[in-house]
């Protein structure tokens, strides 16, 4: 997100705020997807280019939770929104949806780690297993691996390069992925998920009141 200051045409001695986030209408993008005859939104390789990229339901949980990890706020406490109009509540068409983060998707991304975990217990799944994952996908769960363990203990540093990690994801994969594959083994999965849960459930603690046992939601 860029804040700016800037003067305004009409009135020549008043400063505008500007607000630049993450919500911004792509035109080379958008002409991409006019050209599509069918399934326009749908992600292809080739960086948009070639066929429509299948995967497994597996690998769209893991990028799922990699590009959540990736928002958590300064605090580690709730998700950066960093939308205009986010979800159906209109108390966050304005600065919150701008500038808050949420706890409950926090305690939602929570519940999904925890929910693939145990999906790997009950299936006996063998830890040498390999499965697929969009390199981009790869690239994004592992930087994130190796930053939470060498800024665990500083969130600042910590929030600072998952954002950077966040920010060439998407600049890779804006038109889309290319189509490039990379095995993982569902031992790697679980040493990332219960990593990336620690952290997690560190920062939802700051969040309790632990005289009332309730959740704040940050803005």
């Amino acid at each position: 997100m860029i804040i700016q200051w800037s003067l305004c045409q009409e009135k020549k001695n008043m400063f505008c705020f500007i607000i630049n986030h993450a919500v911004y209408l792509h035109p080379e993008k958008i002409r991409i997807i006019e050209k599509r005859k069918e399934d326009k939104y749908i992600v292809r390789a080739k960086y948009g280019k070639g066929k429509i990229y299948k995967t497994t339901l597996i690998a769209k949980l893991l990028c799922l939770i990699a590009n959540k990890y990736a928002l958590l706020d300064p605090e580690g406490i709730g998700i950066e929104m960093e939308a205009d109009r986010p979800n159906w509540c209109d108390a966050l068409n304005g600065l919150p949806g701008l500038f808050g983060s949420s706890t409950c998707e926090t305690l939602e991304l929570k519940r999904l780690i925890k929910l693939i975990l145990r999906w790997f217990d009950q299936l006996k799944i063998d830890d040498n297993k390999k499965i697929k994952i969009a390199k981009e996908v790869y690239d994004l769960l592992r930087g994130l691996e190796k930053i939470t363990k060498l800024y665990y203990n500083n969130n600042f540093k910590l929030w600072d390069e998952r954002h950077n990690l966040i920010e060439e994801y998407r600049e890779k994969t804006i038109f889309g992925i290319s189509g490039e594959e990379k095995d993982i083994s569902i031992i790697e999965i679980k040493e990332i998920l219960n990593l990336f849960l620690q952290k997690i459930e560190e920062g939802i603690n700051k969040a309790i009141d632990k005289k009332q046992v309730l959740f704040f939601l940050t803005l």
